[in-house]
């Protein structure tokens, strides 16, 4: 079996899949990405492949409110810790199907489902967290599930408008209607849809200041305008197209 190095790790790493990811999901390129390149080769040989690594993280994801529930006074901590875990995993599995040459389309849509799979339990896990800290008077789980529907619709939504439209949602090259430049309003956008991979740091901090109540509040109003704005997106691209 060959053995894969940093190296030909990062060779793999596209340009334009760099770009996408600079794009929506910029705190990966700069935190996540670069230790996945490092934990890419010790699990290559291991004889791990892109699925496996796909399962690993959706069994870690759907492990988050079991933990949130029964981890005791470290909860937060574990769970922070386990999130930071998937977010790295996340980018692992895209590594050894590109090093590889596996990447298939069933490949990409299981590692979407997992993605969604991951944040409905992420944010149920911090909802219980806040909830068994039973100071901020109000139901941490039931602002956490409003925020992870917000959040799901916004992302179905996008999705379902690239099919109608015709765009390859898989496609590494970050969809931009009306030309490829990225405008100041594109560029505000792509760094507020990143925010949401900044969230397992975030419960750290929140963790250690005892303020994961915020983070629930932070959850839902960070959704809500996702959603608002996903919506306003699409129908500036729905009146270009039209016009």
């Amino acid at each position: 079996m060959r053995k894969y190095t940093v190296g030909d790790i990062r060779r793999s790493y596209t340009s334009a899949k760099a770009r996408a990811e600079w794009y929506g999901e910029w705190p990966s390129a700069l935190i996540y990405r670069p230790l996945s390149f490092l934990l890419t080769p010790l699990l290559l040989s291991l004889s791990f492949s892109a699925t496996m690594v796909t399962l690993l993280s959706l069994a870690l994801g759907l492990a988050l409110p079991f933990i949130a529930a029964y981890g005791g006074r470290e909860a937060a901590w574990t769970v922070a810790a386990a999130a930071t875990v998937w977010m790295i995993l996340d980018c692992v599995d895209g590594n050894i199907a590109r090093v590889t040459e596996t990447s298939s389309l069933a490949g990409r849509y299981f590692d979407t489902a997992t993605d969604v799979a991951f944040r409905g339990c992420f944010y149920v896990a911090i909802g219980i967290l806040v909830d068994a800290g039973g100071r901020q008077g109000h139901s941490g789980l039931a602002i956490c599930l409003a925020a992870g529907y917000a959040a799901m619709a916004a992302r179905f939504c996008r999705l379902y408008y690239d099919q109608l439209s015709g765009t390859d949602v898989y496609s590494e090259t970050p969809e931009q209607p009306g030309g490829t430049r990225l405008t100041p309003a594109r560029g505000l956008f792509a760094f507020l849809s990143g925010i949401d991979r900044l969230m397992p740091l975030m419960v750290f901090f929140a963790a250690y200041w005892h303020r994961l109540a915020w983070i629930a509040w932070f959850l839902l109003i960070y959704s809500l305008a996702d959603f608002a704005l996903s919506q306003f997106g699409i129908l500036q691209s729905l009146r270009a197209r039209r016009g």
